[in-house]
């Protein structure tokens, strides 16, 4: 009876590495320049094995890096450049040494996110972003009797001008 034969491979190494292009570069030195005052963002691998998370702005820069570039096996690649299957690898420069600490951070499990509007997935119907409604526009529905945006109160506290109270729980009579 013949064994089957297993043949174990290493994952393809990358056919070159490269430079940064000038955006790559860009939030890489972005994200440094940063960190360069940031006490948080300065070492993001620590603060992400500490249970932390960067700021802000770093956050934000953070998100930039991650569209240029990511971490495998500790080694930097491109996402912009990809040949078919094979992966092009980005030297970091040696002044970002905190996109090193944020991209292995990265490759560790740290997660970013964008801030994501609710989308409404039916065509026919409009659904306008939740939010607050500028004071204008809110006195602008009040005259016209309506005292909800969206769903949203826009002063829990008047009344119409016909002496009606009104409620904002569902079910409630007015």
């Amino acid at each position: 009876m013949p064994h089957a034969v297993r043949q174990v491979d290493f994952a393809p190494i990358p056919a070159y590495s490269r430079l940064p292009r000038s955006d790559e570069l860009y939030v890489m030195k972005a994200f440094a320049r940063h960190a360069g005052h940031c006490s948080t963002c300065a070492h993001p691998y620590e603060v992400h094995h500490s249970g932390g998370t960067l700021c802000s702005k770093g956050h934000q820069r953070a998100l930039d890096v991650a569209q240029y570039i990511y971490n495998k096996g500790g080694q930097s690649f491109s996402l912009v450049d990809r040949d078919g299957n094979q992966c092009v690898q980005v030297e970091i420069p040696a002044d970002c040494e905190a996109v090193r600490s944020l991209l292995k951070a990265m490759e560790r499990g740290l997660r970013l996110r964008r801030k994501v509007q609710p989308t409404s997935y039916d065509k026919t119907y409009h659904i306008p972003p939740r939010g607050r409604v500028p004071s204008g526009l809110a006195i602008f529905f009040i005259s016209l009797g309506l005292h909800t945006f969206a769903g949203t109160p826009l002063y829990p506290h008047t009344q119409p001008r016909d002496g009606r109270t009104t409620s904002t729980r569902p079910g409630a009579s007015s």
